[in-house]
């Protein structure tokens, strides 16, 4: 992560029912971000997963990552390993290994490092400071094919992630519908989706003031952990939109 700011190992995880992600995002001084994908997933895994950042930039034409690099194969059986083990890595992992925190019928989790900006005491926000992606690929096969019905399409499991690693929570549209079913195949954003991360970061928005940091925050334990879940679920239609590969 290119912001160079100091984390301690002190953080408070809080429920997602207690953070307003409306308010979450990075400060845009912190863009473009470094992401890093574990090695255990192949390359056209990892060719889906640079499509889904992509996307992400194109929707909001915002230069939110730098080129996608790769990262040791870790499987840890506690989520919080993901972040202490490595701070400053963002990653996206898949776990081949039982996690704690993370069983079925949760496909993956998104886990964001946070604390509250009171820089402008008028306008404070969640800033985020880091942010993991770690796929259940313990009790769920996952596919680069969007032909493969007996598997999860990764690339829409990946661009639904993205945008929580961007600040996003849950809609009940769109790519950031609250869970998945083997059948979803989504590999564009909508308009709506769209609509949500200019909300987010459009012009006037944070507008790349360089972050004074930890300025306002009184301890590390005002740092805290928010993880997003995203369940399986039965395939419903008219919720999902099929493409076929662009890659």
């Amino acid at each position: 992560m290119g912001c160079g700011k100091p984390i301690n190992d002190s953080e408070r995880i809080i429920s997602r029912a207690d953070v307003d992600m409306d308010s979450m995002r990075w400060d845009k001084s912190s863009f473009p971000l470094n992401i890093k994908i574990a090695q255990n997933l192949d390359l056209r895994s990892q060719a889906l997963a640079s499509a889904a950042l992509d996307e992400w930039e194109r929707g909001a034409n915002i230069d939110f990552f730098n080129a996608l690099e790769t990262t040791s194969h870790l499987n840890f059986s506690r989520l919080s390993d993901y972040y202490y083990r490595d701070k400053t890595t963002n990653g996206i992992y898949l776990s081949e290994i039982p996690i704690d925190e993370l069983q079925a019928p949760n496909l993956a989790v998104t886990q964001i490092i946070f604390f509250t900006n009171t820089e402008i005491p008028s306008k404070p926000f969640y800033e985020i400071l880091h942010a993991d992606i770690v796929i259940n690929g313990y009790d769920y096969n996952f596919s680069s094919s969007p032909f493969d019905n007996g598997a999860y399409y990764l690339l829409t499991l990946i661009l639904h992630e993205v945008g929580h690693v961007l600040g996003l929570g849950h809609h009940n549209e769109g790519i950031m519908y609250p869970s998945m079913s083997i059948l979803d195949k989504q590999e564009t954003l909508t308009d709506y989706d769209k609509s949500v991360i200019l909300e987010k970061y459009g012009p006037g928005i944070n507008p790349g003031i360089p972050s004074n940091g930890y300025l306002g925050v009184n301890s590390s334990s005002d740092l805290k952990i928010v993880r997003l879940y995203l369940p399986d679920s039965k395939f419903l239609p008219g919720l999902v939109i099929k493409h076929k590969s662009r890659l």
